[in-house]
């Protein structure tokens, strides 16, 4: 969270997501003297795990969260940033020659980014 006239940004809380998706406040954002609420109604500055007004996820985290063109454009930067900058990233890493030739074709993305993806979606 950017605060108002922050120069970075802080931790303002946890979502959970086994089942409906909760919020919870961390304790040190909430002792903060500049600490703003996240989105009302749904997250008043309070402690304890808020749960969405309707639906299994609150409205501000559906609106954050990339849609399926913004899923699609993203898994394509990143496969293309692979494919064309693959030996500016193994100079930068000093990777040697054979590790180059053995993970080219095999890069791995964190699991998370390709959460609910799928084909054509």
């Amino acid at each position: 969270m950017w605060l108002p006239g922050a120069t970075e940004p802080v931790v303002a809380g946890r979502l959970n997501d086994r089942g409906p998706v909760t919020f919870v406040y961390g304790r040190s954002y909430l002792q903060r003297p500049d600490a703003v609420a996240l989105y009302l109604p749904e997250l008043p500055l309070q402690p304890g795990e808020m749960w969405p007004l309707s639906g299994e996820i609150a409205g501000f985290v559906a609106d954050s969260a990339p849609d399926a063109w913004g899923r699609r454009a993203i898994i394509e930067h990143l496969i293309n940033v692979i494919r064309t900058d693959w030996n500016d990233v193994c100079d930068l890493a000093a990777m040697p020659a054979v590790d180059r030739q053995r993970l080219w074709g095999r890069q791995f993305l964190n699991p998370s980014s390709l959460y609910g993806y799928t084909v054509g979606g």
